[in-house]
């Protein structure tokens, strides 16, 4: 696989029902609605172009603004999951799935 030298961002929400946490940050945040940039390497493959997540931006609301979180994609990834676990709780979330069991396109 050959990296193109292309590099794009994607903008998308997240929502978490309950507080949280991301990696080994010990701050809880709260359950909440979140914007997360994510910066992509674009590879060719022998047949179809691959995108590869490098970085992710995850922005937090602060009094009087906001402030950005540079996280690990696997460990956003891994909140997510923790925070399915409560199956009560519908969720309309494209980065885990809707809450009649489909699969949205946008993954982390």
């Amino acid at each position: 696989m050959e990296n193109t030298g292309e590099t794009r961002v994607t903008t998308s929400t997240v929502e978490f029902r309950s507080p949280f946490r991301i990696g080994r940050d010990p701050r809880e945040l709260p359950a909440g609605s979140y914007t997360v940039h994510t910066t992509e390497d674009i590879y060719q493959g022998a047949f179809d172009r691959v995108v590869v997540a490098v970085s992710v931006d995850f922005m937090v609301e602060i009094t009087g603004g906001s402030t950005c979180r540079i996280v690990k994609p696997a460990d956003l990834r891994a909140a997510l999951e923790r925070d399915a676990q409560h199956p009560d709780e519908a969720s309309e979330n494209p980065d885990r799935g809707y809450s009649d069991g489909t699969r949205s396109h946008v993954h982390i």
